[in-house]
């Protein structure tokens, strides 16, 4: 799924540059992680420079590299790029779920390569829900798993969590018909 949105050579060095916003890349080790040429990565990293979406650093004779991981439209790029990522999980999920909200920092865009992925399933099926999770652990996920009644008495309970869940992004809503 990550290939629909990244396909250019830019998009891919963007790509990588905000799964590790602190830190400072050298153009080599971009081209051992995306697999670019030289030539293509010196080409988009000047195109990334130019647009100020990448701070480059002299370090030496050589430039280093790093996001601008501040800028609204990047942080919404990695908030695309979460939804992405989960979507098989979600599909996997559906059936059993009433809702699944992703919150925390990869809803905000503010996450790094080894955040966890904060989310909150709501489910009749505990017990199915978490056997399916079992089974996907391609990120680190943090699920919340509540019926419909914990999540409605979480309000009163911990209304600072509730809120921080329903600022969240729904990746699913049974239809309610």
């Amino acid at each position: 799924m990550k290939n629909i949105f990244f396909k250019t050579n830019a998009q891919k060095i963007l790509r990588l540059l905000l799964e590790h916003p602190e830190e400072l890349l050298l153009p080599s080790e971009i081209k051992k992680e995306t697999k670019i040429s030289r030539a293509g990565i010196h080409s988009a990293l000047q195109e990334l420079f130019k647009k100020g979406l990448i701070q480059r650093k002299q370090k030496g004779r050589a430039y280093i590299y790093q996001v601008q991981s501040e800028l609204p439209a990047l942080k919404q790029i990695k908030v695309l790029d979460s939804i992405m990522k989960l979507q098989p999980l979600v599909k996997k999920l559906n059936f059993s779920i009433e809702k699944i909200i992703l919150f925390g920092s990869c809803s905000r865009g503010e996450n790094i390569k080894e955040s966890d992925i904060d989310l909150l399933i709501i489910t009749h099926d505990k017990m199915a829900v978490k056997e399916k999770l079992d089974q996907f652990t391609k990120f680190y996920l943090k699920p919340i798993i509540k019926t419909p009644i914990e999540f409605m008495a979480l309000e009163k309970k911990d209304p600072a969590f509730y809120t921080e869940i329903n600022r969240g992004i729904i990746l699913f809503e049974k239809n309610q018909e």
